[in-house]
């Protein structure tokens, strides 16, 4: 009997059905490790996004009749009438609350919000114009 159970086993080793569970159960480990990864990628994106805001590409000055878009990987200071390129930021940081940038030509560090601009002036920030953000 002994005999016939080991030549039972050999052949059934032969043919992967003793080694099948192994596979499977490494199979499911691997499986699962994937989807625990995609899993906490997608958390990881998610608080991104809520601690960066929304996107925000075209801010509109209601004071100044400019737009301050995202473009090449640099935001323009457009002035809307003539389409004209005034000036370029820098952005340096982003919150829910703001995008924050450097005005390139007058080194001056600016923040827009939902419904402001501010500038840091004389080591303050202040309220220089309204404005808005767009989706377009």
């Amino acid at each position: 009997m002994r005999r016939w159970s080991s030549l039972v086993a050999v052949s059934l080793l032969a043919a992967g059905s003793l080694v099948a569970p192994a596979r499977f159960e490494m199979q499911r480990r691997n499986d699962q490790a994937v989807s625990d990864g995609a899993a906490a990628l997608e958390r990881i994106r998610q608080d991104q996004a809520s601690n960066r805001g929304p996107l925000r590409r075209y801010y509109v000055s209601e004071s100044s009749g400019r737009t301050i878009r995202r473009a090449n990987g640099r935001w323009e200071n457009v002035d809307n009438k003539t389409g004209e390129v005034r000036g370029y930021y820098d952005e340096l940081n982003r919150t829910k609350d703001y995008v924050e940038m450097l005005q390139l030509d007058r080194k001056l560090p600016t923040r827009l919000y939902a419904n402001r601009i501010e500038q840091r002036l004389d080591g303050k920030w202040q309220k220089v114009a309204d404005g808005h953000w767009e989706s377009r």
